[in-house]
Formats: C-alpha cells, structure tokens, sequence
C-alpha cells in the first residue's frame, strides 16, 4: 500500500496565489465593467436592456464611382463600437481621434483592395452612422411578426462622423435623417 505524502508548503502557496490572481482580475472587470481577457465579463449578457430602443452603428463606404452609392463595410464590429463609436460620441468623444480611426480603417481596407484577386471597390470616403430602433413602434411590431430582421426595418440613422480622400477638415458630425 502506498504512503499518502503531503503537498509541500510551496505548492499550497503558489495554487492559492494563482486563484488570488484569477479573483482579483474578475473582481476587477466587474467592478470597473472593462474587459481584460481572460477576465472578460460577456458584455453581451452583462448589460440589462432597460431602454425600448436598440442602437447599432455601421461604417459605410463612399464608392469611387459615379454615381456615388454608399456600402456598408463594417456592420458593427466589437472593434468598431469599441473604438470609434468611443471617439464619436458620449463622454471620451474625440473627433481628432475619430479622425485618426477612419483614416487607419480606410489604409486597412486600401490594403486589401490592392491584393490581387481582390473585387473590393475603391472608396472615395467613409461614413459612420448610428442606426435607431424604437422598438415599441407598431410598424416595427408588425415588421418583426412578418419575419422581417431589425437591421432591414426603418430606422433613424445619424452621421457621426465623415472622411473623405483629400479633405483637409475633421470630421462632420450631428446629421440626422430617416433611412
């Protein structure tokens, strides 16, 4: 029969240092609701949905070609809303850094057009919108019974932020329209 032999003092330190680590990186994420992997607190169910509307922002490419038509090219990425969405509005908004993010964002998808193989389209400007939903709106009730997905419903769009080749000027910001 084999002798049982108690863990060294040195390895009961380091597993309850390591669990230390572990809860005090998530008491941390929660208490100051930012993400830090692999910490990470889901935002997607972290956050109650207290309000009837539902907000949702797209960057959408100006086409090179004539007539102009606008595309959406990033349908609202987590990089997206985290970065540029944080520079557009509320209270770190920063439209020289919003700036700076549309130009970054548009080398990016420069450098992916020009690969060969690539059937990506020039653009000659890019556009971040904020989409809005009322999602007590009859319309949209009806809408949403008949099967139809909320991004092909009506919605309240607002610029919050333009780039165009050549500009020398930030960003527009604060337009508003119905789509």
């Amino acid at each position: 029969m084999q002798q049982i032999v108690p863990m060294k003092r040195w390895r009961i330190g380091l597993v309850i240092v390591i669990v230390l680590i572990l809860v005090a990186g998530h008491a941390n994420d929660v208490l100051t609701q930012r993400e830090h992997w692999p910490f990470s607190m889901y935002p997607m169910y972290a956050i109650a949905q207290t309000e009837y509307e539902m907000k949702l922002m797209k960057l959408v490419g100006v086409t090179d070609e004539n007539p102009p038509r606008e595309m959406v090219v990033d349908g609202g990425g987590r990089w997206m809303r985290g970065s540029l969405g944080r520079f557009a509005e509320g209270p770190t908004a920063n439209p020289k850094k919003l700036h700076k993010g549309l130009e970054e964002y548009l080398k990016m998808y420069d450098k992916r057009a020009s690969e060969p193989g690539s059937d990506m389209i020039p653009l000659r400007a890019l556009r971040l919108y904020e989409y809005k939903w009322d999602l007590r709106s009859e319309k949209l009730q009806k809408l949403a019974d008949e099967g139809i997905p909320l991004e092909k419903m009506p919605a309240d769009r607002t610029l919050l932020g333009e780039l165009t080749r050549g500009a020398t000027s930030q960003p527009s910001t604060g337009v508003s329209n119905a789509r």
